[in-house]
């Protein structure tokens, strides 16, 4: 099974906003779509609040849980920010 995780983050409060971010994602997912090559594929473009993107990752863990995939592509499109020790 080959699945795929999407994140496209184009809206900030503290930063400037990145839209090609959104506009990245959307395109993989179709891209990931039109090959058929994966069984799931998931995608997290908008309402990207720090809380969706962990409940958006926590969902598919969960989902998966007891059984791994035997392909996983992580795709990230946006601003990186040190927090204290987190990224």
């Amino acid at each position: 099974m080959k699945c795929a995780l999407v994140i496209g983050v184009s809206e900030y409060s503290l930063y400037n906003e990145l839209p090609a971010c959104k506009n990245d994602a959307d395109a993989l997912e179709s891209l990931l779509l039109a090959t058929g090559e994966f069984d799931d594929v998931r995608v997290l473009s908008d309402h990207t609040s720090n809380s969706d993107i962990k409940n958006f990752l926590a969902s598919f863990v969960s989902e998966y849980q007891g059984r791994c995939p035997d392909q996983l592509l992580f795709y990230y499109s946006g601003h990186g920010h040190f927090d204290g020790n987190y990224f």
